[in-house]
């Protein structure tokens, strides 16, 4: 299953009424019996098997990475789009007309935030009830997906204050030479204005945030799913060998020995009934 350690039955010596020594199977993990000869249960191995800890930190690695990629994309779009207008700022000029995608944009911002707190609120309870289940080294790998998705909360909020104060909708190029400002043919029009539009920074924060939401709920899924998957086991293992022990002292109390008072008596019973 997810975890190293082997389940192994071992033979327990027990003592009967009248005085017989017997054995029974018991689960030990590692060797150990699950419950000694006086009755006590041994403590068991507790927390998540340490298959989990490389899930977590594989599951961090390709979020990290998704991230970099993200970043590293919108850099190079900023550098392109720096270019492109620095050639054509001789020719043109960007005007912002009034346009409905920036409301989308900021729309989209306000989601983001709340499904951002929500995910916030979700993964400090996952943090306060992690000592019960996880080990130290999951809770601080949740503690840093926290702190990240925190901070590019305050990344959002900060964008998204900026952008409205600043237009954020698609600018469109016109020609500086021209007396009437009038817009370019169809033609001739290029891509809207791009560095001075703040939307281009809006979304890059958005796939930033979308990257780090979906490592968080990567993170958690993987973690419940193996946690529930261990405790499954368990509960089956443990209940079935627990069932076995029972049958086995059942089919043993059922059995009675040649020559005992009960057996006679059981013997004369039957010879009176005949």
């Amino acid at each position: 299953m997810f975890w190293s350690s082997r389940h192994e039955y071992q033979p327990v010596a027990t003592t009967t009424d009248d005085g017989t020594a017997s054995s029974s199977s018991q689960l030990g993990e590692s060797g150990s019996p699950l419950r000694s000869a006086s009755g006590t249960a041994s403590p068991s191995s507790s927390g998540p098997p340490k298959a989990q800890q490389w899930v977590v930190v594989l599951i961090a690695v390709v979020g990290g990475l998704a991230l970099a990629m993200s970043l590293a994309a919108d850099v190079m779009r900023v550098k392109q789009s720096a270019s492109h207008m620095l050639d054509a700022q001789n020719d043109l000029h960007c005007v912002y007309p009034s346009s409905p995608s920036g409301g989308y944009a900021v729309a989209a911002a306000f989601l983001l935030i709340v499904a951002q707190g929500v995910t916030l609120v979700h993964g400090g309870t996952s943090w306060f009830y992690a000592s019960r289940l996880d080990t130290r080294r999951n809770r601080n790998l949740l503690l840093v997906v926290l702190l990240t998705n925190l901070i590019f909360l305050a990344v959002t909020i900060v964008t998204l204050s900026v952008s409205s104060l600043d237009n954020a909708h698609p600018g469109t190029y016109t020609l500086r030479s021209s007396s009437s400002s009038s817009a370019l043919s169809p033609n001739q029009s290029p891509d809207p204005c791009p560095v001075a539009d703040s939307a281009l920074f809006l979304s890059a924060s958005l796939l930033c945030l979308f990257t780090v939401l979906l490592m968080e709920a990567y993170y958690l899924a993987a973690m419940r799913t193996l946690q529930y998957a261990w405790m499954i086991s368990r509960y089956c293992t443990v209940r079935s060998v627990h069932l076995e022990a029972f049958q086995r002292e059942a089919m043993r109390a059922s059995v009675v020995p040649i020559g005992s008072p009960r057996s006679d008596l059981e013997s004369g019973e039957e010879i009176k009934e005949a």
